[in-house]
């Protein structure tokens, strides 16, 4: 299923795109509703990418789950995120990628 977000739309708006990062998930309880993140309904591109995510639940629906060259790592952290983003402490980059991945 192809999906093309429109950047004026507030829930497209919230992509949390990390390039280069490390984004894991160990013990995380991560409810995002209306953002990005193993899509339900939609496609998770990973590109490149080490998905580590052990005793995690992921609700994630209309939303993407886009990484390139990256890991997603989060100890010990409850990411209850409606409509905005979420992104690793320190380390994190905001930036929409354009072309299919969405």
């Amino acid at each position: 299923m192809q999906y093309e977000p429109s950047l004026s739309s507030p829930s497209n708006c919230t992509r949390a795109n990390a390039i280069g990062m490390h984004a894991n998930a160990i013990g995380i309880d991560a409810n995002i509703p209306s953002m990005h993140a193993n899509a339900i309904g939609m496609h998770a591109n990973t590109i490149g990418i080490d998905a580590n995510a052990i005793g995690i639940d992921a609700y994630a629906s209309s939303m993407h789950a886009n990484a390139i060259g990256m890991h997603a790592n989060a100890i010990g952290i409850d990411a209850n995120i409606p409509g905005m983003h979420a992104n690793a402490i320190g380390m994190h980059v905001h930036r929409p990628i354009s072309g299919n991945l969405y």
